[in-house]
């Protein structure tokens, strides 16, 4: 069984300067990268993440991660050649789809995130958030003492030092494709601001990306950038 994809998008800038989310719907590669707040060339940084990522082409797990490992020597060259800055870095979150074969993959690394719903639902986060506080979570630490702003710190990205950081390791998975599944690609700017349950519903009702980045930005005084791909998959 073969399949098609229909995509939409939007970025907004929100209540920031700049706006250092990018992202990119052209099939087969969706990717939303999200600049790190705080620190130099933000929007550089995620620019690099999606130029590199895009020119992908992963058929498996292994060529995926390779892909994610590419990024920070691209950026390492860069830097070298006066673009950006050592510190600069960005999360990163794409989905490869191969429709003839009929399975997506993701790969990801920070906060962004990428969930999928099924015809009849629920809504899945397949990605983990690469934060201190979901870290410790995961470990079964009590996080109630924690900050709430150095919780939310990263404890993955991708930047030009990426290449020396043991705690560098993408998160891989392949999923197979079912016609009426609808995936979710978006940066913390949507997902911090629009509720799980909401986001069920709103992609239930057929909200597209800028629509809901749009909803993420009037949710907030102080919004941050908000960037959404909504993909749905349609049996060809």
């Amino acid at each position: 069984m073969s399949f098609r994809i229909r995509a939409t998008s939007g970025s907004l800038i929100g209540a920031r300067e700049n706006n250092e989310d990018a992202h990119r719907t052209r099939a087969p590669s969706y990717i939303v990268a999200d600049g790190m707040g705080g620190h130099p060339c933000g929007d550089v940084a995620s620019e690099l993440v999606v130029s590199v990522l895009s020119h992908a082409q992963p058929r498996c797990r292994t060529s995926m991660r390779q892909a994610f490992h590419q990024v920070p020597l691209e950026m390492q060259k860069a830097v070298r050649h006066g673009r950006g800055s050592r510190l600069m870095g960005s999360t990163g979150t794409m989905l490869y789809f191969d429709v003839q074969k009929g399975f997506v993959l993701m790969g990801h690394v920070g906060d962004s995130r990428a969930y999928v719903m099924g015809q009849n639902g629920p809504l899945e986060q397949l990605s983990r958030d690469h934060t201190v506080f979901a870290e410790l979570t995961r470990q079964g630490v009590d996080v109630s003492r924690i900050h709430p702003v150095h919780g939310a710190c990263l404890s993955q990205s991708i930047s030009p030092k990426s290449t020396h950081d043991d705690e560098y390791n993408p998160q891989i998975l392949a999923r197979t494709l079912c016609a009426g599944d609808t995936y979710l690609l978006c940066s913390d700017g949507v997902h911090g601001q629009v509720e799980f349950y909401e986001l069920e519903r709103l992609i239930t009702c057929g909200i597209t990306g800028t629509q809901l980045a749009k909803r993420a930005v009037e949710n907030s005084e102080r919004s941050d950038n908000a960037t959404a791909i909504i993909i749905r998959v349609e049996a060809a």
